[in-house]
């Protein structure tokens, strides 16, 4: 009988095995239900694995650690972790939709549902509460649920996605487009202005022109109102 803190035991039907994590030995164990002996040992070093799920087309695992989550090769036993979801408890899949469902119940402010891709690449992932410990497809409808602090919450795995390849390009590529479009319209105009048409008022330089006619004005009156006229009083030389 086993005795090692034993996590969530999952059956693949593409080997015939019973899979179950145990947490002290860091490992996952491969049990032949027809013996119930351990017939393989898969070390997941320092995941301390928990939840579990399997792709039997796949033959991928993917169980929640301690603060993160791990794919497993089920034929090779080679495995990689990553901190997409801060660990978690229940995982399923569902291969009518191809996808992995992560429950990770911590605190109010952490707590989450993530969703993955059938070959264990990250979809993305809402937020939830700490009673959110496990999840469900219904591929009918293709909602995911899960316990919420007001009861049961639904979502659709499409809100996690991230944008296509051809949306980021497009995206990105109107940092560039808008500005350069706004200049082609600026020039347009600029080209198209009428170019020889009078101007609405004096120009600066015919304003110029006359205040200085006028300040010549004004020194001539201040002159005569001083010295009198210039050529009053003189007679001419015979």
């Amino acid at each position: 009988m086993l005795r090692s803190n034993l996590g969530q035991p999952r059956y693949d039907p593409a080997d015939g095995m019973l899979y179950v994590t145990t947490q002290g030995t860091d490992s996952l164990l491969r049990i032949d239900p027809a013996s119930g002996k351990v017939v393989n040992t898969i070390k997941v070093v320092g995941c301390r694995p928990n939840g579990l799920a399997i792709n039997p087309g796949r033959q991928l695992a993917l169980t929640t650690c301690r603060s993160s989550v791990a794919t497993v090769n089920l034929r090779t036993g080679a495995w990689d972790a990553n901190r997409v979801v801060a660990g978690g408890d229940i995982v399923t899949y569902d291969s009518a939709v191809d996808r992995f469902v992560v429950a990770s119940p911590h605190d109010r402010n952490d707590s989450a549902v993530g969703v993955f891709y059938g070959d264990g690449r990250f979809l993305g992932s809402v937020a939830a509460t700490p009673e959110a410990h496990g999840a469900a497809f219904d591929a009918r409808r293709g909602l995911v649920y899960a316990p919420g602090a007001a009861g049961l919450m639904s979502f659709a795995p499409g809100a996690c996605e991230p944008p296509s390849d051809g949306a980021r390009f497009a995206g990105g590529m109107s940092v560039f487009v808008v500005p350069l479009f706004a200049a082609a319209l600026f020039l347009v105009w600029y080209a198209r202005r009428p170019k020889n048409r009078e101007p609405a008022g004096p120009t600066y330089e015919q304003l110029r022109h006359e205040d200085l006619e006028n300040e010549r004005r004004r020194m001539l009156e201040l002159e005569d109102s001083i010295f009198g006229p210039i050529n009053q009083g003189l007679t001419p030389e015979p």
